[in-house]
């Protein structure tokens, strides 16, 4: 079973980062920088599909995920939320702040997965690959792009 890595859910981001090509089913290397909070200097290795499993096993499936091994945090962006037809609202419970991210079920509303806030008052949770892919790790000296295999 794969191990969870903690991802903070932004708003602000304009892309989903992830720090391990695990959850990847598409990659194509691109050596770029992108703009960050910090600055410029962020060298990203490439870009391409992916997928992710929250705590309570919803999945969201992110077109254009930047791989960037680098990075001090996973970011997932509110935009790959909303593009899986999921809604984001807020509420508090007993004095804590949780994102609810919702679906629709004909005309009723679930809660799909309840993220707590930070004491910095960032929202998180918990992300794992997909069990059914099968990150390969291989070195490629010409390649400009590879996929990552599935069973």
């Amino acid at each position: 079973m794969a191990e969870a890595e903690i991802c903070l859910v932004d708003r602000g981001t304009t892309n989903t980062i992830l720090r391990e090509i695990r959850y990847f089913q598409t990659l194509t290397k691109k050596n770029k920088n992108i703009m960050t909070i910090a600055g410029s200097n962020a060298h990203i290795v490439g870009t391409g599909s992916a997928t992710l499993v929250l705590p309570m096993g919803t999945q969201i499936f992110v077109k254009d995920a930047l791989l960037y091994p680098d990075s001090k945090c996973t970011l997932l962006s509110f935009k790959d939320i909303r593009s899986n037809s999921f809604h984001v609202e807020t509420e508090i419970e007993q004095g804590t702040e949780y994102l609810l991210i919702t679906k629709f079920n004909g005309y009723q509303k679930q809660v799909v997965e309840k993220l707590p806030s930070s004491p910095s008052d960032l929202y998180y949770t918990y992300i794992k690959p997909t069990e059914r892919y099968v990150a390969m790790k291989t070195k490629f000296r010409n390649a400009e792009s590879f996929r990552i295999w599935h069973d």
